[in-house]
């Protein structure tokens, strides 16, 4: 009887032992790999940069006025991470920061939250032009700032001997938006783009005209419209998107010939979107299949355009429950995306940061 018992106890710490083996980020490198990989240039959106690393502080946020509730982070300077127009900031725990920690590396963290493709192109190369939307959505940034930022960032692709690429949902969310806002409001394409970059320009968010666009749908009836519109525009997004990630590739390597270039894939940041409180499935969830074909594409082309596709479907991404009347506040200021009863937002976790940085360094040639 006493053998069975401690026959059981031992295999039950065996087994807990392996979960916190699978949990605990390892950050294993080799010595070669180390002394291979000096210098470390992350190029990316808000992901990349770290945004919201902190997470949600539900108390402070409680504590604010419906005008400032988008102050929500744990202090001003976690929201204002990587924001100073001075240039690109390093975001203590985001992945970029425990693989160059990992590997000893000098790192150039040149991310910046709301950046889609356009904005990294137009930062690799010498005269692309854009679209009438760049910069919009990161903030105002002078031509001068700009022109500044892409001289950082080109100098530092030059002399990196490890870059990754972390950049694509902007794209997508930009284009989900603009269909939503046409279906919402009845309006031609011309016109809702017009729309769109007026309302942009006056300091909206996606995520608040997004908001906006479905409380407009449940008063005219038409809920199930828009969203089958949003779902049209991720579907666009992606084949506006699929070829300008391998661009980007090539404009890193037309930079810096000898560095390895890792594209960090995409996981599914829309995965615990909830239209009502009472989903008993997440409505997000009918988008991974969505985020699977982006990712497919990565792998392909991968081996063509010498690039290493890093994995990161498993991404955890920030979800903090909480009462039915502060989701309330937080929806009417239009700040996440869909939610249930709790806020979610897109970003990694601690995490899912570290689970992040894990696969880098498995894909990291020695």
């Amino acid at each position: 009887m006493k053998t069975s018992i401690f026959k059981r106890l031992v295999a039950l710490t065996l087994t807990l032992l392996l979960v916190v083996i699978t949990v605990v980020p390892s950050f294993a490198v080799t010595a070669e790999q180390k002394a291979k990989y000096k210098t470390y240039v992350a190029l990316g959106d808000s992901i990349a940069s770290g945004y919201a690393i902190d997470g949600l502080d539900l108390e402070g946020l409680q504590d604010l006025s419906a005008s400032d509730i988008n102050l929500y982070e744990k202090d001003l300077s976690a929201l204002t991470n990587n924001l100073d127009i001075t240039g690109y900031t390093r975001a203590k725990g985001s992945y970029p920061d425990l693989v160059a920690k990992a590997l000893d590396a000098k790192l150039y963290q040149y991310a910046w939250p709301a950046w889609r493709t356009d904005e990294l192109r137009y930062m690799l190369e010498a005269d692309y032009e854009g679209d009438e939307f760049d910069f919009m959505l990161s903030g105002p940034l002078d031509t001068a700032t700009q022109k500044k930022l892409k001289k950082k960032t080109i100098s530092a692709v030059k002399k990196a001997d490890v870059v990754t690429i972390g950049i694509g949902c902007n794209n997508l969310l930009l284009q989900a938006v603009f269909e939503m806002l046409k279906v919402a409001y009845d309006y031609e394409e011309v016109e809702a783009g017009v729309k769109l970059r007026e309302l942009i320009g006056e300091g909206n968010s996606l995520q608040e005209i997004a908001q906006d666009c479905i409380t407009v749908a449940e008063v005219t009836g038409i809920v199930a419209d828009v969203m089958n519109a949003a779902v049209t525009g991720l579907v666009d997004g992606v084949s506006m998107l699929l070829e300008d990630t391998q661009t980007i590739v090539k404009d890193v390597h037309a930079l810096n010939s000898d560095a390895t270039v890792l594209f960090v894939g995409y996981y599914n940041p829309l995965q615990k979107m909830r239209i009502t409180d009472y989903d008993a499935i997440p409505f997000g969830t009918a988008f991974y299949a969505l985020f699977d074909m982006l990712n497919l594409y990565l792998q392909v082309n991968a081996s063509i355009n010498d690039y290493i596709y890093v994995d990161v479907t498993d991404t955890e991404v920030m979800y903090e429950p909480c009462g039915i009347d502060l989701v309330e506040m937080a929806v009417d200021e239009g700040i996440f995306p869909l939610m249930g009863e709790g806020l979610t937002d897109i970003h990694p976790t601690k995490s899912g940061h570290a689970y992040m940085a894990n696969q880098i360094l498995a894909a990291l040639p020695e």
